[in-house]
């Protein structure tokens, strides 16, 4: 079986399997400039800008959460039971070091907080993963305000997924660099964690169904 070669994701190299079509921002007008162009009489001031009015009662979602639960419950779903043994150990402690560094260190925080209540020792088989990633999800999702996740839908919704197109879409989210230059320590210690990520799925990716 080939191996996959999961790429480090780099926005400036053309070549990268994440590279995407430029976009010239230039070219995206305003509500206000749109008008004018139909209109050149349309006076700046007096025409209002829309503005999208926000939902401030719905929870406030992060771009990098669904995508990280998305690997930790397709990882789970497709292991290959009879491979599970092999990688279970370096694949909890992947778990384990990807909630430690989080592109939110509140919510790394909170998430080593649950994790170290967990017993490892206990988790011996495939369905054991899945039942702790299904209860610490939901655990999740119940702080946070969102609907909890139905355990039958587990295997319908992560069954069908693509496993490598979800690691590609996680290591994208996954290394996201903060603005703050107080956070620049974290992002390079991400960036050191998506190199060895890398390696390990490479290596590893062979059991896993595809």
């Amino acid at each position: 079986m080939n191996k996959m070669n999961f790429t480090v994701y780099n926005k400036n190299d053309k070549n990268s399997v994440y590279s995407q079509p430029n976009i010239n921002t230039g070219q995206l007008l305003s509500f206000r400039q749109v008008l004018r162009q139909y209109n050149p009489n349309v006076n700046k001031q007096s025409t209002p800008e829309v503005v999208e009015k926000k939902d401030e009662t719905q929870p406030k979602k992060m771009k990098w959460g669904e995508p990280t639960w998305f690997l930790f419950h397709t990882l789970a779903c497709k292991v290959k039971e009879e491979d599970f043994p092999k990688v279970r150990s370096e694949l909890l402690g992947n778990i384990y070091n990807i909630c430690s560094n989080l592109p939110c260190p509140v919510c790394a925080e909170h998430a080593v907080e649950y994790m170290r209540k967990i017993n490892f020792n206990s988790i011996q088989t495939k369905r054991q993963l899945i039942d702790l990633l299904f209860n610490f999800h939901n655990e999740v999702n119940k702080k946070k305000g969102f609907p909890l996740f139905k355990y039958e839908d587990l295997d319908e919704k992560y069954s069908k997924a693509v496993t490598k197109n979800i690691i590609f879409n996680f290591m994208i989210h996954y290394q996201d660099k903060h603005k703050s230059i107080h956070m620049i320590s974290n992002d390079l210690y991400r960036a050191r964690q998506v190199i060895v990520l890398k390696e390990w799925f490479n290596k590893n990716f062979k059991y896993f169904e595809p």
